[in-house]
């Protein structure tokens, strides 16, 4: 984790921070100098731990960490155990473009969650305040969780200007978005079916794989069972699993759900295998298919 970190003494000139009780401004100074501390200001870390590190009570140690928010001195997801500090950067930048290129690797860190998200946006306006060295030096990880988030709202403005369309035909209606959580649940459970039916109980949830399920559900508009289907359509192809001349398999969640069509011909090769008695393989798969296996 971040080794050094810079406090300037004008801190005790800070109104938010006189404002504080002296167990918030000992907590405040714990999350700053904590060794799990990032060198993007911010960890992964829980009520109870952080409670512990100063032998508080956890009633005692969420009052002073309330303080703490209320004053904007941090932000904090308890649920995704996130704690940011967001004025960190304005005292601790990085002393050259070669130190930010590193910092990709910090976001591995960091659990997934909308402050998490906030956190990559302040980084890239950082990096763009400081010059076009420092923008280049971006690692390219904050590009493609901001395109992710462009993706986000782009699927929400849709989903808000469906639901103000149901509402002019057919009058006040009490109807609720999908939750982000409600999506991220969703990518996991098509995730963990999958790693289950191909047998890769070792492989990662990374970024791409993310992006690539949450495509298929929020923008191509497929069901979590309709994604199950088409990789049960995989997993029966014998070209797929390996029966092939390379003798690789094909299985990857960037090939079953790189578009409509592939999750449609997949989820076809399924239901002709399920309707099918006794059928102990499917057809070879089509021409079109197979062009788009490597």
């Amino acid at each position: 984790m971040s080794k050094y970190r810079k406090i300037d003494p004008r801190i005790w000139n800070d109104a938010k921070f006189n404002d504080l009780s002296s167990n918030a401004k000992l907590v405040f100074f714990l999350l700053l100098t904590h060794p799990h501390l990032t060198a993007l200001g911010a960890m992964r870390a829980s009520i109870a731990g952080l409670a512990n590190d100063l032998r508080f009570t956890e009633k005692a140690f969420r009052e002073s960490l309330g303080e703490c928010f209320q004053n904007g001195l941090i932000k904090h997801d308890e649920r995704a155990c996130f704690v940011w500090l967001p004025n960190y950067l304005k005292y601790n930048k990085p002393g050259n473009p070669n130190v930010l290129s590193s910092w990709g690797t910090w976001l591995d860190y960091l659990p997934e969650c909308s402050l998490k998200s906030e956190l990559i946006q302040s980084v890239k306006s950082l990096a763009e305040g400081m010059g076009e060295s420092y923008t280049k030096a971006l690692p390219e990880s904050f590009e493609n969780d901001t395109r992710n988030l462009e993706l986000e709202h782009e699927l929400e403005l849709e989903l808000e200007k469906h639901i103000r369309q149901v509402a002019v035909a057919t009058g006040p209606v009490c109807l609720n978005k999908k939750s982000k959580l409600a999506y991220r649940d969703e990518i996991v459970e098509v995730f963990e079916y999958w790693q289950h039916v191909m047998n890769h109980p070792n492989a990662k949830l990374d970024d791409k794989r993310k992006r690539k399920i949450q495509a298929a559900l929020k923008k191509l508009k497929f069901s979590v069972d309709q994604l199950k289907l088409a990789i049960d359509g995989c997993a029966k192809s014998k070209f797929h699993m390996g029966d092939n001349p390379e003798k690789k398999r094909h299985d990857g969640i960037d090939l079953i759900f790189r578009s409509a069509e592939k999750i449609e011909e997949f989820m076809r090769m399924a239901e002709a295998a399920t309707v099918t008695p006794g059928m102990s393989a499917l057809k070879p798969p089509s021409e079109e298919l197979m062009r788009g296996v490597i």
